[in-house]
């Protein structure tokens, strides 16, 4: 009995590599065309909790699939910069649910790996392959705030299927409109749709905001999961130290308030009034405006 299922596995669970079509056939005859390695396999994941599919097109789909990963990894491994050292496997079942412990441990994972430089290479699927997608997908963000918010979120959006139809998060441009009492108003400028982002997604980079400022915005059917702000935006110094006769560009910067309440600082020949580019990850200073 292994992991509440009886038998032994009929594969071997510390194998690096992945199976040739010949060794995924063994076993198999016209007579006893279930008794293929491929196909104990199979039976051996669903006795385990595994989810096989409802019907042909999804049958049809996850073969499609399951090949699609093989030929990707084949053209990864071929890339002259290819360097396995740096590639972590992320493979879990396509049945885990957006609520299980396991599927946000996952993301964190991902998240902390993809932020140390790591290519975390996993499915397109569901459940363990979804989570690992996102914490991968989020790593550019320095906070792992950012992925409990979406976990968070994720866990009242129904799971992957819904019939034969695919949950799938999409990127793209929206231009923020206004800030009302749910939080940030935008408009994707395609199709005019409006969405209202949560202020918790934004957190601390919500200061930044400018009325028709365009950032890429993450939906996972159609709820925001995550924002990406413009690197840089331009901003009023409002208050900052007067210029002192014989300071240079060389001497240390000072400290400065923002037209947006953020502090930072400047160099010393910035003056109030003076409008300056800053670094919305940060607050930090870029240069003197060029506008």
């Amino acid at each position: 009995m292994i992991d509440g299922v009886g038998g032994e596995r009929p594969y071997n669970p510390e194998r690096t590599g992945l199976y040739t079509v010949d060794e995924l056939m063994d076993g198999y005859s016209p007579e006893t065309p279930l008794d293929s390695l491929d196909q104990r396999i199979g039976r051996f994941y669903t006795a385990a909790g595994g989810r096989e599919p409802t019907d042909d097109d999804e049958a049809l789909a996850q073969a499609l699939h399951d090949n699609r990963i093989q030929r990707a990894l084949e053209d990864l491994v071929r890339t002259p910069e290819f360097d396995a050292r740096n590639i972590v496997g992320i493979m879990g079942s396509a049945a885990a649910k957006r609520t299980d412990a396991d599927y946000a441990e996952t993301a964190r994972l991902a998240w902390m790996l993809a932020r140390d430089g790591m290519v975390v290479a996993t499915g397109g699927g569901l459940g363990m392959m979804e989570a690992a997608n996102l914490g991968a997908f989020l790593s550019g963000h320095d906070h792992v705030d950012i992925v409990e918010n979406a976990l968070e979120i994720l866990r009242d959006v129904p799971d992957g299927y819904k019939g034969n139809e695919r949950a799938y998060v999409e990127t793209a441009p929206h231009t923020f409109l206004y800030e009302d009492g749910d939080g940030y108003v935008f408009m994707n400028p395609d199709n005019y749709e409006q969405v209202t982002v949560p202020r918790d997604i934004l957190g601390d980079q919500s200061v930044y905001m400018q009325e028709n400022m365009e950032c890429m915005l993450s939906l996972h059917n159609g709820v925001p999961i995550a924002i990406e702000l413009p690197a840089r935006v331009t901003l009023e110094v409002v208050e900052t130290e007067p210029v002192v006769k014989g300071q240079t560009a060389a001497s240390s910067f000072k400290p400065a308030l923002l037209s947006n309440g953020v502090r930072t600082s400047v160099p010393p020949h910035i003056v109030s009034g003076t409008r300056v580019v800053v670094m919305t990850e940060d607050g930090s200073y870029v240069e003197r405006a060029k506008d």
